[in-house]
């Protein structure tokens, strides 16, 4: 992950990244959004998200010596949804107001700056939450419905998650009324080079009748969602490793 560094003998910041297979690079970081990072909370030390890096880069405001704007292509990483959830939807407002205040671009580069933002921003995760919800839906016809889908991504360390909670309730039989099944499936992805192992696991919880009966359908259900499921999340980017274990 690229690092913010403030200078020991000067004012100001640099960037240490290692991009791809490129080595180390340090990026220059104009003075006119040292203010900005900081209202950001990013500071000497900080970890800065590639999410964050490559707009600037396009607006020239972070650069490398010598370097034009036109090389970021192959030097940045192409990022996936489950990486650029790393920055939140307040900051990628906040990225979109500062980039339209700036007097000192032009309105296609503007243009450019925020159709990249808003492209890759975390408002996939919306996207991503319809798309299930979707899914399950047409997967199980009319006896069961989805009650809700949500996507949380959270970093540790050096691995990012990705839980996708899904709740299914049965409709029609009011008998069943009160019987929830709950899908969990969690992605878990590497963030740098020190760890390397993607894994998912799909758990799934039973509340209210907890017979047999109702057993067997979960099981069914997390047959006929899996193949979707899985074409789904690769699709939206996330790596999903080795298949979860049947335990």
């Amino acid at each position: 992950m690229p690092t913010l560094k403030a200078y020991v003998n000067d004012d100001g910041y640099y960037i240490n990244a290692r991009p791809s297979d490129a080595g180390n690079v340090t990026y220059q970081v104009d003075p006119s959004i040292w203010d900005f990072l900081e209202k950001m909370d990013y500071s000497h030390g900080s970890e800065i998200e590639w999410g964050l890096i490559k707009p600037f880069r396009l607006a020239g405001l972070i650069y490398t010596e010598g370097g034009g704007v036109d090389d970021i292509a192959d030097e940045i990483p192409e990022l996936d949804p489950s990486k650029l959830s790393e920055l939140s939807d307040d900051a990628i407002e906040t990225l979109l107001e500062y980039i339209e205040s700036r007097g000192d671009l032009s309105p296609s580069l503007k243009e450019k700056i925020r159709a990249y933002i808003i492209e890759n921003g975390s408002h996939k995760s919306t996207d991503l939450t319809d798309e299930i919800q979707k899914a399950v839906d047409s997967t199980l016809g009319f006896t069961w419905k989805s009650q809700s889908v949500t996507v949380d991504s959270e970093k540790v360390q050096h691995w990012r998650t990705t839980d996708i909670k899904i709740k299914i309730k049965k409709v029609f039989f009011p008998s069943d009324s009160d019987t929830q099944i709950t899908h969990t499936i969690s992605v878990t992805e590497p963030v740098d080079e020190v760890a390397t192992e993607n894994y998912t696991t799909w758990e799934t919880n039973i509340e209210g009748d907890n017979s047999w009966r109702i057993g067997i359908t979960a099981l069914q259900q997390k047959a006929d969602l899996a193949e979707k499921l899985k074409q789904i999340l690769t699709d939206q980017g996330l790596k999903l490793g080795a298949p979860p274990k049947l335990v």
